[in-house]
């Protein structure tokens, strides 16, 4: 696979230096090859798996770092509360300015 840092730059709206190419091309070469590194590794055999959250333990887990909070609607500022201060709203929502032209 041959990706050219510049062409993911234009798609990603970024401005790169000569020099930030440059490095930043070596960096995707080698990200690119420590890829490669790992889809040779055999996985035959392994279920796939979807995310993470399938490993963590259900609220109230004997370890902490693995508990899931319960999902719970908190207090929090009424709308137009939030609103008050905003430049511009529609719709009860900010309304905010276009900043990405493409071409």
């Amino acid at each position: 696979m041959n990706l050219n840092v510049n062409d993911i730059a234009a798609l990603a709206s970024l401005d790169l230096t000569p020099q930030e190419s440059e490095a930043m091309q070596k960096d995707l070469a080698s990200i690119l090859d420590y890829v490669a590194q790992l889809s040779r590794i055999p996985t035959d055999g392994i279920e796939p798996m979807a995310h993470i959250g399938a490993r963590l333990q259900p609220v109230e887990s004997q370890n902490p770092e693995l508990t899931l909070r319960a999902d719970a609607a908190r207090p929090s500022f009424p709308q137009p509360e939030a609103l008050a201060n905003a430049p511009a709203q529609a719709g009860g929502m900010f309304e905010v300015p276009k900043i990405v032209e493409r071409g």
